[in-house]
């Protein structure tokens, strides 16, 4: 067999990416806010290039936001989806902290 005999198919049909999230959403702007209040960063949309489970809640969500309330040295980027995958306890206080604090918000 000759390599230009080779022919190419997908394993599966690709899968749309997620649909845009509002940035003029109530959802949005309780998560900026105290987003911003948290980290004392600017805060902006950004794009994510990688499947994430947000594609199973565009039944039941209008809006998916991605956030985490963590920081990592440029070290630590490198365990994620690693080996020895892991959170520091901070992050973990941070996002607990950061969580309970939305839910408050959110009901109110």
């Amino acid at each position: 067999m000759c390599s230009s005999d080779l022919t190419f198919a997908w394993a599966r049909p690709p899968q749309e990416p997620s649909e845009i999230s509002s940035t003029t959403s109530d959802g949005w702007k309780v998560i900026s806010a105290l987003a911003a209040d948290v980290t004392g960063a600017p805060v902006a949309p950004g794009l994510v290039t990688a499947g994430t489970d947000s594609r199973f809640l565009a039944e039941v969500a209008q809006d998916t936001y991605r956030f985490q309330p963590i920081t990592l040295s440029m070290g630590e980027t490198a365990m994620i989806h690693g080996v020895d995958e892991r959170m520091t306890l901070p992050n973990l206080e941070r996002m607990v902290q950061f969580y309970a604090r939305l839910i408050a918000t959110a009901a109110r």
